[in-house]
């Protein structure tokens, strides 16, 4: 029987290189304590850990070209009190995605609310994404904030 391999037997490097592209990956993380000004969506700065492509600016992901495809964005943090509010979602291409907004919820016996959000999106080359947060009156965002986006797959 004959495989679909180049050399007919088995599966090698050359025929991974020929079907699977790979993706992008950005995972960033910032220790130290945020403040920003409650009341709209404001864009949040998460240097860099790592990142694949140079798709990243510490505030702004950019979908490398010929990266087009599934995405998972992540992003979380907490805040630093029990009475405040916070939403999280991230902007994409300049346009708040208020559909996958997530709020924050207070973990018992904690003094702090923890709040994530994850989305999958189809992203194509030259599409922007950024981590927003909308905090309410008097609130701070602690560390740590983790904002990551990995490429799952790609678009046929």
């Amino acid at each position: 029987m004959a495989y679909p391999w180049a050399d007919g037997n088995q599966l090698n490097a050359a025929d991974l290189n020929a079907e699977v592209q790979p993706v992008c990956l950005v995972c960033a993380k910032k220790t130290n304590i945020t403040s920003i000004t409650s009341g709209s969506y404001q864009d949040i700065s998460v240097p860099e850990i790592y990142d694949s492509h140079s798709a990243y600016d510490g505030t702004t992901f950019t979908v490398p070209a010929g990266k087009s495809g599934t995405y998972f964005i992540y992003w979380a943090c907490r805040v630093a009190s029990t009475e405040s509010t916070i939403h999280l979602t991230v902007s994409v291409n300049g346009v708040d995605d208020t559909t996958e907004e997530d709020e924050s919820s207070t973990i018992a016996g904690e003094s702090q609310n923890r709040v994530v959000y994850a989305s999958m999106k189809t992203l194509n080359a030259g599409d922007t994404v950024v981590a927003r947060a909308n905090l309410a009156a008097g609130s701070t965002i602690i560390q740590p904030v983790k904002f990551n986006i990995h490429g799952v797959g790609r678009t046929i």
